[in-house]
């Protein structure tokens, strides 16, 4: 007999603070029996004793075997990026279409390459859209490589905890969640899936099992999952979204002298904050930062202003040792010395195992940077959410002629960005200003400057629409919800 037992997968820094960080961990194990964490840096001493405790057990994710066996099955890596761009084509799959076209491109499937490539990349095209037709298609595909894809590398666990329900974060499209679900439901555990991003359910194909349940942030998130995800409405929670409790809790913020001196600001300066962007995508953003500070210095942006540049966590990833975007970064380091208007912000991490893995403290500096910020600059990310919630005024940066790559042809291209659904969402609220031009990045920043009070209104419809219910209360409900199903 099964005990009351959940289990968690956590495989990258972001679910740790979603699902770990946030009150859905409290609330689950309040209402179980226990609870075991799988996670990829679970033998880490640190993080045994940061989780571990009475009813919380922590056990390392073996994770290098679900790798091994991936590398090792062709068909299964061809069929995982098809699946990436298949959604229910009866509603709207822009996000995944643009993103099959970069595909092709990329793979080099196109005339120009010669006459069988181009087959390739047409027959991707043919399958793709048949299978975006046909729910029996993908209900098919999704037995088919859950029947003979299926690795089982957490048998004693299995055996030594009993789980009644194996929680992951996302249908698809972060690792290894698809071989952790379908190893429970292999072993006869229900699978919940609780959505870690904005754009998952529109924007990263389909999943490779059938979720027993699942936690959306929205109600435009629970209709997608519905219309393009073939997920039945009786199967689906919407809780909000636990990692903004933290952002209604005025108690966890600094003073703003505090948030000053700790980043070496000026308390006679307004702050223009700029959200970086993942340097793959987005590796321009050091000339950006340089082109705002000679406005500033030039005067045709307030003189009395200064920039802050909070580096994405994405720009410390290493290979052999060494940071694989350090061009990037010393760019950055040079324009900070030469202008004194540019102060960097870094993210403290805390492991190398897990990606995203930053330090509790950055919660609580986020927060409050957002809280404190005259204006922000962000290209499209969950960003605008969160600085919506603090009243702060938002700047999508989408200056094409920026960003060097093939127009239409790279993930690198602004503008795939800017007609994704879940941005086009926010956009469409008239809750962000979308700048094109350096002269109307200009005119923008300056006006928020002069007047935060601008689009007021309209920002606290990107809050109403996108920011879930339970205010302040979603990593209660989820986790309640969770333990209500064990």
């Amino acid at each position: 007999m099964k005990s009351k037992t959940v289990f968690i997968y956590v495989n990258q820094g972001f679910t740790v603070r979603y699902l770990l960080g946030s009150n859905i961990l409290k609330n689950i194990t309040e209402n179980v029996d226990q609870v075991v964490i799988l996670s990829h840096n679970g033998d880490e001493k640190a993080f045994k004793e940061k989780f571990e405790g009475p009813r919380i057990k922590v056990e390392k994710a073996r994770y290098e075997e679900y790798q091994s066996f991936i590398s090792s099955k062709k068909l299964l890596r061809v069929l995982v990026q098809f699946r990436a761009f298949i959604l229910n084509g009866s509603f709207n799959t822009k996000t995944i279409d643009d993103f099959r076209k970069i595909f092709i491109h990329e793979q080099g499937w196109v005339f120009s390459k010669g006459i069988l490539e181009w087959i390739k990349g047409k027959f991707w095209n043919i399958f793709s859209s048949v299978f975006k037709k046909s729910r029996i298609l993908r209900k098919l595909l999704i037995s088919f490589e859950s029947k003979y894809f299926n690795l089982s590398v957490h048998s004693d666990l299995y055996d030594k905890y009993s789980p009644s329900l194996v929680v992951v974060s996302a249908l698809c499209g972060f690792e290894y969640n698809e071989q952790i679900a379908r190893e429970a439901i292999h072993n006869d555990v229900q699978v919940c899936s609780v959505i870690l991003s904005w754009d998952n359910t529109s924007g990263m194909g389909m999943a490779g099992y059938k979720p027993n349940f699942v936690v959306a942030w929205t109600e435009n998130m629970k209709q997608e999952l519905i219309t393009l995800n073939d997920i039945n409405e009786e199967n689906i929670y919407v809780g909000g979204v636990a990692h903004f409790d933290h952002y209604y809790d005025q108690n966890n913020q600094l003073t703003r002298e505090q948030l000053f001196e700790n980043l070496n600001l000026d308390l006679d300066k307004k702050v223009i904050f700029y959200a970086t962007k993942s340097p793959k995508r987005f590796p321009w953003g050091p000339s950006l930062v340089e082109d705002i500070a000679i406005s500033i210095e030039k005067g045709s942006i307030n003189k009395n202003t200064q920039i802050l540049v909070r580096i994405h966590p994405l720009h410390f990833r290493t290979a052999s040792g060494k940071f694989i975007f350090q061009d990037i970064l010393d760019e950055y380091d040079r324009i900070e010395k030469k202008y004194p208007c540019v102060k960097l912000n870094t993210p403290k991490m805390i492991s190398q195992q897990i990606d995203f893995n930053m330090d509790d403290s950055e919660e609580v500096l986020v927060s409050s940077i957002l809280k404190y910020s005259s204006v922000m600059l962000n290209m499209f990310s969950t960003m605008a959410i969160e600085a919506a919630i603090q009243d702060l005024p938002i700047i999508n940066v989408c200056i094409q002629d920026r960003c060097r790559a093939d127009i239409g042809k790279s993930k690198q291209d602004i503008m795939v960005d800017f007609c994704q659904t879940h941005n086009q969402r926010v956009i469409q609220t008239g809750g962000t200003r979308t700048v094109f031009t350096n002269e109307e990045l200009t005119e923008s920043i300056k006006q928020y400057l002069f007047d935060p009070s601008i689009d007021r209104s309209k920002r606290l419809d990107i809050v109403n629409n996108e920011a879930g219910p339970f205010k302040g209360d979603s990593g209660k409900m989820i986790g309640k919800y969770i333990s209500s199903l064990v």
